[in-house]
């Protein structure tokens, strides 16, 4: 399947079809950030969903800073971060700790993730911290600690 960012080829899992972008998409703030599409029930992926990840591969680098805002926010709001972590978050959007961003869209499914894969706080182990977005809107946190996979 090729969509306006790049080429992706369609795994077979047992749950479904994995959509993985070829080409890993540029950021200025991260340098790369990967791309996967998940369809679960053996179909394709339907259109509403590819134009969904084509509008935000145009302007990765908003949604990057986007989420790292919401994170920044939420995680000094909701979760109980020590002394220390909380320094971590009193920095510049582009200076805070997490790296990696990667994103996940779902067939059928107007809410996606942008995992940062890596990050300096104890809630990023062992596979990160996301943010879920509700089509182009942050939506809520994702804390990914006591996941099994990612």
């Amino acid at each position: 399947m090729t969509l306006k960012f790049g080429e992706l080829e369609k795994i077979a899992t047992d749950e479904g079809f994995i959509w993985y972008a070829e080409l890993k998409l540029k950021s200025e703030i991260f340098g790369q950030v990967l791309f996967c599409l998940v369809s679960a029930d053996r179909a394709d992926v339907d259109d509403e969903t590819i134009l969904l990840a084509q509008r935000i591969a145009r302007d990765i680098d908003q949604y990057v800073k986007d989420a790292l805002v919401f994170l920044r926010d939420e995680l000094r709001r909701e979760c109980s971060l020590g002394k220390d972590e909380l320094k971590l978050l009193d920095v510049s959007v582009y200076d805070l700790p997490f790296e990696s961003p990667q994103c996940t869209f779902y067939a059928r499914d107007k809410q996606w993730l942008m995992r940062f894969t890596e990050g300096a706080l104890d809630i990023c182990d062992p596979f990160g911290v996301g943010v879920i977005f509700e089509g182009e809107k942050p939506l809520r946190l994702e804390n990914l600690e006591l996941s099994q996979e990612c």
